[in-house]
């Protein structure tokens, strides 16, 4: 879909900013392709760098997903409030993408948040909408891992 070239030289060789929003959207959706494994701390700088270029090209799934990933540093390191506020601003922009799927999956990762700090109602809460939208958009891995999440917390309890 993409050469292989990073984004400074997309922007520099003259491709339209839609074009280079497919190749940033697409390295999002399949980040273990190409790069090196990089460690959560050292995550959040590249996340927020997509985060704003998203922002700056007004292409809100390439920030729903730059929240998404800086979120996900954060929960590995522990730092669910820092990982909350992030997963928040992804909810927000796949709520307003109508993208069901990638709400499902984000309120699955807020739901496991709340069961990692002990509160199993607001975890199952968040569990079973992710549930919900999962089922409406058709999508079996969410609906899925919102199961699998659930009887998580209740194996727990």
């Amino acid at each position: 879909m993409c050469s292989d070239h990073g984004a400074v030289d997309h922007v520099r060789s003259g491709i339209t900013s839609h074009h280079f929003a497919q190749c940033l959207e697409h390295r999002l959706e399949h980040p273990g392709r190409n790069p090196a494994p990089v460690a959560a701390e050292d995550a959040v700088p590249f996340a927020a760098q997509a985060r704003d270029l998203s922002s700056s090209l007004s292409f809100s799934k390439g920030a729903a997903l730059a929240y998404k990933y800086i979120g996900i540093a954060y929960y590995q390191q522990s730092q669910y409030i820092e990982a909350l506020e992030n997963w928040r601003q992804s909810l927000s922009y796949y709520e307003s993408l109508k993208d069901l799927s990638g709400i499902a999956n984000i309120q699955s990762n807020i739901g496991a948040i709340y069961q990692n700090q002990g509160n199993e109602s607001k975890a199952l809460e968040y569990l079973f909408n992710s549930l919900r939208n999962a089922e409406q958009a058709g999508d079996e891995f969410r609906i899925a891992s919102a199961l699998i999440n659930i009887g998580s917390v209740y194996q727990h309890k």
